[in-house]
């Protein structure tokens, strides 16, 4: 049975084309035997490799390896210390001045807002605590708990928020060495 010679395949006798890969049987004589057109592989090729270099491959001299550092650029701006935006948060709102931590880390605006917010808020506090025992003598404290949880949880929460931007100003200027904000 004949063979296409182009893809190897069976082909019918007197066929013109492959059925398989269309290949034109009529211009090329298709071939009885496949095998006879496969190279022999059963005798070992010669290769001369006299141009080639027959040393055997060198190790490259032993040693200790010596890689520098990655650099280290000096901070150009200064860090600024959570605790000591904490400490600022919690101390200096008991005589009414919020925001100084937030000053500090470089929210002037939020700080002012906090400042205000304390010094409206306090005197407030204490004046419904003083008011409201001399004039209904007594009836007032009622609102003094509700009143000085508010202000317990506004103080804890401006500290707690002036701590974690300063954690953030000091990672923002450590990944990019230029403050946040």
């Amino acid at each position: 049975m004949p063979y296409c010679p182009n893809c190897g395949k069976n082909v019918g006798v007197g066929e013109n084309y492959c059925p398989t890969c269309g290949s034109n049987l009529s211009q090329q004589q298709a071939q009885t035997d496949y095998t006879a057109s496969q190279p022999d592989y059963s005798q070992p090729i010669q290769r001369d490799y006299s141009g080639y270099d027959q040393g055997g491959y060198q190790q490259p001299p032993a040693g200790p390896q010596s890689y520098s550092p990655p650099p280290v650029y000096p901070m150009s701006v200064p860090q600024k210390s959570p605790g000591v935006a904490l400490i600022l948060g919690l101390l200096l709102p008991l005589i009414a001045l919020w925001g100084i931590g937030h000053i500090y880390v470089g929210k002037l605006g939020r700080g002012i807002m906090w400042l205000i917010i304390g010094l409206i808020l306090i005197p407030v506090l204490y004046g419904i605590a003083f008011v409201g025992f001399i004039v209904t003598f007594g009836a007032g404290w009622i609102l003094l708990p509700i009143l000085s949880i508010v202000v317990l949880i506004l103080w804890i929460w401006q500290a707690f928020d002036a701590y974690q931007l300063a954690k953030r100003y000091n990672f923002e200027t450590q990944r990019t060495g230029m403050p946040p904000w």
